[in-house]
């Protein structure tokens, strides 16, 4: 190999290093590359996943939760949510994924940071009934029929039911 050659694939090679290709570590990322990251943490071929995000920021913690999915009809669905720190508009610092609960047919659920945040890609759900600890129902109505919903909930220790249009429980 000639030196100018050897040289210059070198250099290449500092230039990806340093510049942090992908999303893995103390890197930051794009939308494309922290679902490259997902993909290759979960192994789901990239035309099965899907992404919808649910930002949270307090006490000046830019933190985010996004949540992929897979949604074919030939495979059980899977939920993957992702919590990240958000870098200004469209970079991501990868923390961690979560491991959620499914609650019903295409509902799922993930603990993070100080409450609950619930995914809903089901659209036989229109309304999420949330029970806090002192009793107090309230419900959250999908007005637009947009899918998936997420909603977030850090009001402590509560209690779902997922509604059909009649009001009626969807399993």
């Amino acid at each position: 190999m000639k030196t100018g050659a050897w040289k210059f694939g070198f250099i290449l090679f500092l230039l990806v290093t340093l510049c942090g290709y992908g999303c893995a570590g103390n890197d930051t990322c794009d939308w494309d590359g922290l679902m490259e990251l997902v993909r290759e943490e979960t192994g789901v071929r990239e035309e099965l996943l899907y992404g919808a995000t649910c930002g949270k920021s307090r006490m000046g913690n830019d933190n985010a939760l996004i949540w992929y999915y897979t949604d074919t009809d030939s495979r059980k669905k899977e939920y993957f949510p992702v919590e990240v720190e958000q870098i200004g508009k469209v970079r991501y610092k990868y923390v961690r994924i979560l491991e959620p609960d499914e609650l019903a047919q295409d509902i799922a659920i993930a603990t993070w940071m100080d409450g609950y945040a619930v995914f809903i890609n089901n659209p036989q759900c229109v309304v999420v009934e949330v029970t806090d600890k002192n009793g107090k129902v309230r419900n959250e109505k999908n007005e637009n029929s947009v899918y998936p919903m997420i909603y977030y909930y850090d009001d402590g220790p509560v209690t779902f039911r997922f509604l059909d249009a009649d009001g009626n429980e969807v399993k």
